[in-house]
């Protein structure tokens, strides 16, 4: 039964910490114009402005996990009766938000580049991509599956 509520607390403990952020391309278009002319790209624009993002997430919530666990079973050696259950606790929230941070200090950072382009029906894109393809402020470029090309 001591063990259940152990685990039961650790497992309480650790859940809010695992929550993990998956990183999706993103494209905001504007509303354009209604009419389509036929000699216009609607696709085509010019670079208006490039920055470096970092898309690091707070990663995939091991390192939380296996820091509770060690927290815990450190916390359960100290004490006896209700002081060792919160010692456990304790040790678990601990050992959880230190193998968090040891997770996040030990990954790369992962860059990406947000470009906004200035279409040439009038519409402005924005589009986030790993890739740079060495493209700078008035290059020309295609979008194209949610991603931006050079022309």
């Amino acid at each position: 039964m001591r063990l259940r509520n152990q685990l039961l607390i650790c497992l309480l403990a650790v859940l809010p910490l695992a929550a993990c952020q998956n990183y999706q391309p993103t494209r905001g278009v504007e509303p354009g114009a209604v009419e389509r002319d036929p000699g216009v790209c609607y696709d085509c624009g010019s670079v208006q402005d490039v920055r470096r993002v970092s898309l690091s997430d707070d990663g995939i919530g091991l390192g939380a996990v296996v820091g509770a666990v060690i927290g815990a079973a450190a916390g359960s050696q100290v004490g006896s009766g209700t002081g060792q259950d919160i010692a456990t606790a304790a040790g678990a929230v601990g050992g959880a938000a230190a193998g968090h941070e040891i997770e996040k200090r030990n990954r790369e950072a992962d860059i990406a580049y947000q470009f906004s382009v200035k279409l040439d029906d009038g519409r402005f894109a924005t589009v986030t991509q790993r890739e740079h393809y060495g493209l700078d402020v008035g290059d020309r470029v295609r979008l194209e599956n949610d991603r931006i090309l050079p022309i």
